[in-house]
């Protein structure tokens, strides 16, 4: 086995931006994936529909619908082909149905479930028609990036109380298992524990989870058992160290700005793991606005070479948030002027001709001194 050390997760809090707003900052990385952008679809805000500040996207099948999660607005909504709303989950409350704290979401079967951290619920309600059905109580810091099958759901879900960093749920029984251990940087670090995203990728009996202001990956077999664990080099994003971590004194804005995080993970159609990592911008203030650089890095098959840091190639004013669907990289972003904002969904196709493969090299540690 390779002797590699995982990675940890950052999430800041997420907001998107508009599709002609691509990225100004130079050709594309030679040696790294190719992303082509097909498709920008503008998603339509009336007055009483708006989007204030977006936090998860879902997309349905065939990518002829769309569900964001809106965290200003503690609702969901869902968007046609041609970006029309057309239904909304939830609304801002304190009963059935109604959301506290909205910070994700995503589908599973015939449902939708809304991810409610004010309550410590999952709400779920009938995807097609919109009505709330049951709540879910779940304990611990759930990952807004959720792989999800027809009838599980696998999600990072860090539990303090069963050291614990992966979760699955069978939503039609309510059989919840824990797998997996938190890495020791987040005793060691504790102001990693702010970030909760912790990505998950499952075939077969494996499952690969991400830890995001971390440098690693560690596979796991579906009993928990420590497989291997994988050190992603970087080279145009940030990456993350020890001695950032520390010179940030426990404060956000200079740990996020020091930092790469790991958002996503995907497994390709041919078997390869596509990881989104931000490298992320945030001002000082009771309430910074967040933007970030996106690099995309592929990672191969057999998981013993990576294939790093191409530049996403969109621009915004806020925070983007991606979803995956095949082998195509989805991106909601916001373009904000004084007077309005403009949320758009950006198709990109990823792949992997002219990859510069780089074998991974062991360590032992996840935040590099």
């Amino acid at each position: 086995m390779r002797q590699r050390l995982p990675l940890l997760v950052v999430l800041v809090t997420a907001s998107c931006g508009d599709p002609s707003h691509t990225s100004s900052e130079g050709d594309p990385f030679p040696g790294a994936p190719t992303l082509r952008i097909t498709e920008t679809i503008r998603l339509q805000e009336p007055d009483t529909l708006f989007l204030g500040r977006p936090i998860s996207l879902s997309i349905g099948a065939g990518a002829k619908s769309f569900y964001v999660a809106d965290a200003q607005n503690n609702y969901a909504v869902k968007y046609d082909r041609a970006g029309t709303p057309v239904l909304v989950y939830g609304s801002s409350g304190s009963g059935p149905g109604e959301i506290q704290l909205l910070t994700g979401m995503f589908s599973v079967g015939d449902h939708m479930v809304l991810m409610d951290a004010g309550s410590g619920l999952f709400k779920l309600f009938e995807r097609r028609a919109g009505h709330y059905l049951r709540s879910k109580r779940f304990i611990g810091s759930a990952s807004t990036f959720i792989l999800s099958a027809a009838d599980t759901v696998w999600f990072g879900l860090k539990n303090a109380t069963l050291n614990s960093v992966v979760a699955m749920w069978v939503p039609q029984t309510d059989s919840v298992i824990h797998l997996g251990r938190i890495p020791e940087e987040y005793s060691e670090h504790p102001n990693l524990n702010r970030f909760t995203s912790l990505p998950v990728v499952k075939w077969a009996d494996t499952v690969l989870v991400g830890f995001g202001p971390l440098n690693g990956l560690v596979l796991l077999n579906t009993e928990g058992d420590v497989l291997d664990t994988l050190v992603i080099p970087t080279r145009h994003r940030r990456g993350s160290a020890a001695s950032t971590v520390r010179a940030s004194s426990g404060r956000l804005a200079p740990l996020a700005n020091g930092i790469s995080s790991l958002d996503g993970l995907h497994r390709l159609s041919d078997g390869t793991i596509a990881l989104v990592h931000s490298d992320n911008h945030v001002a000082e203030g009771p309430a910074p606005r967040i933007t970030a650089t996106l690099y995309l890095s592929l990672l191969a098959k057999d998981l013993s070479a990576a294939c790093v840091d191409q530049r996403v190639p969109i621009e915004a004013d806020a925070r983007p948030v991606i979803q995956f669907q095949g082998d195509t990289l989805f991106i909601l972003h916001q373009q904000v002027t004084e007077l309005e904002s403009h949320t758009s969904i950006a198709a990109i196709t990823v792949g992997s001709e002219g990859c510069d493969w780089r074998a991974l090299e062991a360590s032992s540690r996840m935040l590099w001194d």
